[in-house]
């Protein structure tokens, strides 16, 4: 699933994205959408060498603005636009977590999202993630990432994916947790299997859900979120938010992504990636 080398990856980009005088421009979106922004998101997460995580990082971040999908690093006080914006935090799963989230913003116009990074020292890869989950999804709006804990609001979701090993059950199956607090709203996906998953990074991250329980998944997480924005007056804000918040172009440097992987740690069992695997028995 990763790409292995710079020529596998300028082999695959060719008449789907285009790098010219470090500019990208999108050729082909649907195929931007397809298999490759699945392949961009794992070699940005998993890939040993520190090159490749920093040059798919580089371009997922430098394809969303020509995608619609326009990423800040500033928080917008929700007094000065006059709009909600929900903060959310994405544990887990990440990429699927994120892909299930902008679907549903997608279907139901919510036209700005808020994320707290969660771990010091990896904010690169989690933007990157989350990016190119936007992307998947056909998500079109702005991402604002916080580099500090969320604040106490009204409008945090919370998304947190688990793995638990089941004894019982051959089939993979999902068990959805939700719970209304007074700081916002928590959605527990809980995956049993009786598989063993890999402790390699790519393996962790990309682990497969069955075709049905993806589903299952992505309407799950949707069908609450859409409640949830609807109570919070979050729906249909993506026209509004247009009108007050003006895209800026955004220059991401390859050099930047480069300091950023040189500076993770290598991979440890408290990863993010694998917060989601504790309790499922892995092979080593």
């Amino acid at each position: 699933m990763l790409f292995q080398t710079m020529s596998q990856l300028g082999d695959t980009i060719k008449g789907i994205v285009d790098i010219s005088d470090g500019a990208v421009k999108v050729l082909n979106a649907q195929r931007v959408r397809g298999a490759l922004i699945d392949r961009l998101a794992a070699t940005a997460a998993c890939h040993e060498k520190v090159e490749m995580r920093a040059i798919t990082r580089w371009l997922v971040k430098m394809m969303a603005p020509a995608l619609n999908i326009y990423g800040k690093t500033a928080l917008p006080l929700e007094t000065s636009i006059h709009i909600p914006v929900p903060v959310v935090q994405v544990t887990g799963k990440i990429y699927l977590s994120g892909r299930a989230l902008f679907k549903a913003a997608a279907q139901h116009q919510v036209g700005a999202l808020t994320f707290p990074d969660p771990v010091s020292g990896y904010s690169s890869q989690y933007h990157a993630i989350l990016t190119a989950a936007a992307i998947a999804e056909n998500y079109s709006g702005f991402l604002f990432f916080q580099n500090r804990a969320a604040e106490n609001t009204s409008s945090i979701v919370t998304l947190d994916t688990l793995f638990k090993k089941s004894q019982h059950n051959n089939t993979p199956s999902l068990e959805f947790n939700e719970k209304l607090l007074e700081s916002g709203l928590k959605i527990q996906t809980v995956i049993f299997s009786t598989d063993l998953v890999s402790s390699e990074k790519e393996s962790a991250f990309s682990w497969p859900l069955p075709l049905d329980l993806s589903e299952k998944f992505f309407n799950g997480i949707g069908e609450t979120l859409e409640i949830y924005f609807r109570k919070s007056g979050i729906l249909n804000t993506k026209e509004q938010v247009q009108k007050q918040l003006k895209p800026v172009e955004v220059s991401f440097t390859l050099r930047d992504e480069i300091t950023a992987a040189m500076a993770e740690s290598p991979a440890k069992k408290d990863h993010p990636i694998f917060e989601s695997f504790k309790g499922l028995n892995t092979i080593h």
